[in-house]
């Protein structure tokens, strides 16, 4: 259809696909649902893209986000400010990611963005602080 966005999956190849289907670290799914802003380095948060958080880890996090949204983040690699509040945290997190995958969603205009949380540029207090709260704020997949 005219003016429809095609996303196709950003892995390479199916021998790295296997490798980066292996988690590091079990992630957790969250209770309630939780909201994700995430905005590249040059622009100002007014220019967030806004997301629904589906798992996390210490490491990273997947998220939801539709289509038309995608112009702002669209680059595979690109290091983005991502911003979001647990249920029972008061602070809220603050942390630097890359994108690292974006694949099609089972709605025809959402995409799921996998980003994984830089390791230097990350307070690692505040690294700490979100495991923390993660093993409080859902339960582990499998």
């Amino acid at each position: 259809m005219a003016g429809e966005r095609q996303v196709k999956p950003t892995r390479r190849s199916t021998a790295s696909a296997a490798v980066s289907e292996r988690r590091r670290t079990p992630r957790r799914r969250l209770e309630a649902a939780v909201e994700v802003r995430l905005c590249g380095l040059e622009f100002s948060p007014t220019d967030a893209v806004h997301g629904s958080l589906l798992n996390a880890s210490h490491l990273g996090l997947a998220c939801r986000v539709t289509g038309e949204q995608l112009d702002r983040v669209m680059r595979f690699g690109k290091v983005l400010r991502v911003a979001f509040q647990l249920a029972g945290d008061s602070w809220g997190f603050n942390l630097l990611g890359r994108l690292a995958n974006m694949t099609p969603a089972s709605s025809p205009d959402e995409i799921v963005l996998g980003l994984e949380f830089l390791e230097e540029g990350n307070p690692p207090a505040e690294v700490e602080r979100f495991r923390k709260a993660l093993e409080q704020a859902g339960t582990e997949e499998g």
